[in-house]
């Protein structure tokens, strides 16, 4: 559901991202450009990538792969992150697989192994504060890309009206050198279905790119 919008901010800025994630967990999401993407006829990512993600497709639009993708740093945080270097953990995150799903169980074992391998790095640190400090740091010549699937809705009001802020104060000093952009995909009000969006400064304008199914099953791309 996000490589696309991923793969829009790219296109759009034709700079390396800098990725901060909230509500990360394990940070797998964080190595989601070592999976391999089916859309249909459409393919992106590495042939023997061991995590392939292959969502159906719905709608009249095609989902747009174009464009050259390039990770300059990646980071997340979450309140209670899962250390997945730590055995116990690693079971933990695996019982929240429902035990029938085979496909489900090997999928999210080998995006363990991916973001093992990456040494990702999962930040201890409430959600405000780490959007906060990474806006803080952001640096010219990347685009600074904060994102996030299915946690807004159990943020307190006091962060997300926080994270809002942050953003906005950021975004008055956005440049097309520097550029920041928020994506996330999130429930809209009564849908029965999630929302991917892209707000991008400058200009803090705000668009939805695609409804998508909560467990990544189908996209549609608007």
């Amino acid at each position: 559901m996000l490589l696309p919008g991923f793969l829009t901010i790219a296109r759009e800025t034709a700079l390396p991202l800098a990725i901060r994630e909230i509500g990360s967990s394990a940070g797998l999401n964080l190595v989601f450009d070592r999976f391999r993407y089916v859309y249909g006829n459409a393919a992106w990512g590495s042939g023997h990538a061991p995590v392939v993600l292959s969502p159906e497709v719905r709608g009249e639009k095609p989902v747009p792969l174009e464009g050259n993708l390039e990770i300059a740093t990646r980071a997340g945080s979450d309140i209670s992150p899962v250390d997945i270097a730590g055995e116990a953990e690693r079971n933990r995150l695996l019982s929240y697989v429902w035990a029938d799903q085979a496909l489900r169980s090997s999928r999210i074992e080998a995006a363990i192994g991916l973001a093992k391998d990456a040494q990702v790095r999962v930040a201890r640190a409430d959600a405000a504060d780490f959007v906060r400090a990474e806006l803080a740091g952001r640096r010219e010549g990347e685009a600074f890309v904060l994102f996030h699937s299915i946690m807004w809705q159990y943020m307190p009001q006091a962060s997300e009206e926080a994270i809002h802020a942050a953003l906005d104060e950021a975004g008055k000093g956005a440049t097309r050198a520097a550029p920041i952009a928020r994506l996330r995909m999130e429930p809209l009000g009564e849908a029965p279905h999630a929302t991917l969006s892209l707000t991008s400064w400058p200009g803090g304008e705000t668009r939805r790119l695609a409804k998508c199914d909560y467990h990544g099953r189908w996209i549609e791309w608007t």
